[in-house]
């Protein structure tokens, strides 16, 4: 191959790569957002009741509807 052709090539692939990172920069800094699913609360009634999540169930801890295990937790006295 000429110099010609090679060095066309090697700029061809630095193109590609800038646009592969520009799009990737564009998808996780511009369209993706944060979503916010916290479920506020003032008691544990508060909280959604999901059956087919046995172990787990959703406590109001600091007025956060809060999944972790069914355990029972100790009030301070």
């Amino acid at each position: 191959m000429s110099e010609r052709v090679k060095s066309l090539r090697k700029n061809m692939t630095t193109t590609l790569k800038f646009i592969y990172v520009a799009i990737q920069f564009l998808f996780f800094f511009l369209i993706a957002k944060e979503v916010d699913a916290q479920i506020d609360c003032t008691t544990s009634d508060d909280c959604p009741k999901i059956p087919n999540l046995f172990p787990m169930i959703f406590r109001c801890i600091n007025h956060r509807c809060i999944i972790g295990p069914v355990i029972p937790i100790k009030k301070p006295r």
